[in-house]
C-alpha cells in the first residue's frame, strides 16, 4: 500500500464527531432567523420574496399553533394566551 493508501485507506478510522454518509440523515439544522412565509408559498428571509418579489408583511402576527390573533397585530404578547406557544418569527403572517 502506498503513502496515500495508508493515509486514506479503508482501515483508517474516521475522527470522532465527523458524520458521513447515512448518519447525516439524523442531523437536524437549526431554524433560520428571520424566515417568513410568503403568500405565494415560498419561504423567504429578506425584505422581499425571492420567488415572486412580494414585500415582506409589516409584522401581522397570528399564532402558528392555534390561530389566535392579537388585537394589535403588530405588537403581540410574548406568549399566546390561548395555547401558551411563544410568539416568534414563525408567527408573522
Amino acid at each position: 500500500m502506498g503513502f496515500f493508501g495508508k493515509l486514506f485507506g479503508k482501515n483508517k478510522k474516521q475522527p470522532e464527531g465527523i458524520l458521513d454518509g447515512p448518519d447525516m440523515a439524523c442531523v437536524t439544522r437549526p431554524p433560520v432567523a428571520g424566515l417568513w412565509k410568503c403568500s405565494c408559498g415560498a419561504n423567504a428571509t429578506g425584505k422581499f420574496c425571492h420567488e415572486c418579489g412580494a414585500k415582506k408583511p409589516d409584522g401581522i402576527y397570528k399564532c402558528d399553533k392555534c390561530g389566535w390573533e392579537p388585537e394589535k397585530s403588530t405588537k403581540p404578547p410574548k406568549f399566546c394566551p390561548e395555547c401558551g406557544d411563544p410568539f416568534d418569527d414563525g408567527d408573522i403572517q
